[in-house]
């Protein structure tokens, strides 16, 4: 039960502290920490500036930082956020002992013979094993069994002969267990995963050379084996995967997760970071007399040549996956649109048809196509679809049959030096987007910030497009250009562009037409990036529900060459939009306004100047969201807004 609950009050000014130093509970926490050589702002600045996707460097701050805190409900504080609030094992009922043993194991560490206090932690091992059930008290039993690993220098492991396997392999795992100090420690047996019978090595085999032979004559799970220092005790074992064995999946993403949030039904695993291991052993080790099961995973692990010894998970995937070319397809005739199809052999060989899963009112030609894949082989199959009259916007997917089963997963593998590599299996889909659709002009430049899929929803509405580098924008014949459009964050990631912008803005005076994705707020930025004055905001609407006014109806971006209403606004996902402008000058036109409940109006989303001869749009709105999930009316707006005018 909290105890209280406190409100952080993180921008006071001194004068707004001193006026309400009767309420607030105050916490520096600029404090230093001598055994990290850091201070906590040092700390956050840092892991701030880890979130590289999002462009969130943040400095590191040095010295006193002060918290302020404000009772919002529970028992009031005095001098601290913890006043009254009972941290130590005194909250456990019983846990008396096992304070004392740990606070004898601190007192006489030594961190040149860490395996010294085995022995005491042994003992305190025991204790908490003794103490009632309850989550505190396992997740503590958890955290010293790891102490304990640590002070023996007890390395564990289970390497798989492969990164990959589907349901119905047989995999071939080789574990080892070796104890790195002169402490006492013997492995009393290893349990294998799924029922599998483990066996010592034959010949005293190295966990680290060719793969160790199995002594049929010596289980595992039979007698103990003494653990000698620094000496590899090796097991091995054949792992039948059962036809049911789930595939690999972030356990939020198993179902399809809803508007807002994710489905997920055992509800215990939610705050956990990862999946548990697809396959695990359980190896039982004696440490001075107390016995302990060690959770052992089977990974893979390989030798890099520059990065030396890799370690990933073990991942079960579908005999096969599937990939579409695209991932919207723009239907706005009657005439049959080519999709390409990957299908690709995760692990052995296999054979099966492919097929498209279409709702009323599409076709598909053909109906099916013959697979026959090798080991890791790929085959790319091609159908026709074509549209009927009743045809409406449709999400369809692609798979393959085998043996009166369908397949139909994407694979998507993230794969970092700093992160484990992470493997997703999502639904092969692709959409199709049934819309009237005109557009004007036909050459785009595209000048690419911190990524995005709107070029290639350019290229489905009929534009030629060319990505533009800042070599091109500096040098190159922007003439040519029916529009140039910049991409999300692109003046952000891309610091030349800054210098470059007026001879962008050359190009619209000279009757060029320049449509500004959303940038991020940035003082450099501000009054810089169109030809009169404006200042990019954290204004946004988070509501993709949020009621879309259209402040001038009749307006270029709203009629040509695609009518728009209020419907073009229906099925937008995640946001309105982002990052609007505010304040800007008059000579802008707000097209639109929108606004979260209880906010004031939103104005800045979708702005529009002349320039010379030329046509100057800012826009906030997230079509990098919306183009790619095949909205049809974010489609028809955004190829206003990049359509040459009468």
């Amino acid at each position: 039960q909290a105890k209280r609950l406190m409100w952080n009050y993180f921008a006071l000014s001194p004068e707004e502290r001193k006026a309400r130093a009767a309420s607030l509970v105050n916490l520096d926490d600029g404090q230093y920490d001598p055994d990290l050589g850091l201070s906590y702002p040092e700390i956050g600045g840092r892991a701030r500036s880890l979130n590289r996707s999002q462009g969130a460097g943040t400095r590191e701050v040095r010295g006193s930082v002060i918290q302020s805190f404000t009772l919002t409900d529970g028992a009031p504080a005095t001098h601290d956020l913890f006043d009254d609030v009972t941290l130590d094992w005194s909250r456990v009922p019983g846990a008396a002992p096992l304070a004392a043993l740990l606070a004898d194991a601190e007192r006489t560490f030594d961190p040149a013979k860490p395996w010294a206090i085995l022995p005491t932690l042994a003992r305190a091992h025991a204790a908490i094993a003794a103490l009632p059930a309850s989550a505190l008290v396992d997740a503590k039993r958890h955290e010293l069994e790891d102490v304990m690993r640590s002070c023996a220098g007890l390395w564990l492991e289970g390497i798989a002969d492969t990164p990959t396997a589907c349901p119905g392999d047989t995999l071939h795992v080789t574990f080892a267990a070796i104890n790195r100090s002169p402490a006492p420690l013997a492995l009393e047996r290893l349990e294998a995963p799924l029922g599998a019978r483990a066996y010592y090595a034959a010949g005293g085999a190295s966990a680290f050379g060719p793969a160790p032979k199995p002594d049929p004559g010596a289980p595992a799970d039979g007698a103990a084996r003494t653990l000698a220092e620094n000496q590899p005790v090796v097991a091995v074992a054949s792992i039948a995967l059962p036809a049911s064995q789930p595939f690999t999946q972030p356990y939020w993403l198993v179902k399809r997760p809803s508007a807002g949030s994710f489905e997920v039904d055992d509800q215990s695993l939610i705050g956990t970071a990862e999946n548990a291991p697809a396959l695990s052993a359980t190896a039982r080790i004696t440490i001075a007399g107390e016995a302990i099961a060690f959770d052992v995973p089977v990974v893979y692990r390989w030798t890099d040549r520059v990065l030396g010894d890799r370690y990933r998970a073990l991942e079960v995937l579908p005999p096969v996956t599937c990939q579409f070319d695209r991932g919207v397809v723009l239907v706005n005739d009657a005439k049959p649109h080519e999709l390409r199809l990957a299908v690709t052999s995760t692990r052995g060989a296999v054979s099966g048809t492919a097929k498209l899963d279409l709702p009323a009112g599409w076709r598909a030609d053909p109906a099916g196509v013959a697979i026959r894949l090798a080991p890791g082989a790929e085959q790319v199959v091609v159908f026709h679809v074509t549209a009927g009259p009743d045809a409406a916007t449709a999400t369809i997917s692609g798979g393959v049959e085998i043996a009166g089963r369908r397949y139909a997963s994407s694979l998507t593998r993230i794969d970092y030096p700093h992160v484990p590599i992470q493997t997703m299996l999502s639904p092969c889909e692709t959409r199709l987007v049934r819309t009237d659709l005109a557009v004007r002009g036909h050459q785009i430049a595209y000048v690419m910030g911190a990524g995005d899929q709107v070029p290639d929803a350019l290229r489905e509405m009929g534009f030629h497009v060319t990505l533009l580098t800042d070599d091109d924008v500096e040098n190159g014949d922007l003439s040519r250009f029916d529009c140039i459009v910049t991409g999300i964050r692109a003046f952000n990631t891309r610091p030349r562009l800054r210098v470059l912008e007026p001879r962008v803005l050359d190009y619209v005076r000279a009757g060029g037409r320049l449509v500004v994705q959303y940038c991020t707020d940035d003082d450099a930025l501000k009054d810089r990036l169109g030809p009169w004055p404006l200042t990019v905001s954290r204004d946004r609407v988070a509501v993709e529900t949020a009621e879309m006014r259209f402040l001038q109806p009749a307006h270029p971006l709203l009629r040509s060459p695609n009518a728009i209403g209020v419907h073009d606004f229906d099925g937008w996902v995640q946001e309105r939009g982002l990052n609007y402008a505010n304040p800007f000058d008059p000579r802008y036109q707000a097209v639109l306004s929108a606004n979260d409940p209880g906010e004031p109006a939103r104005d800045g989303g979708l702005l529009y100047t002349r320039c010379g001869k030329g046509v100057f749009v800012y826009t906030g709105l997230a079509f990098f969201r919306q183009l790619p999930a095949g909205v049809p009316g974010a489609w028809r707006l955004f190829a206003n807004l990049v359509s040459a005018e009468h």
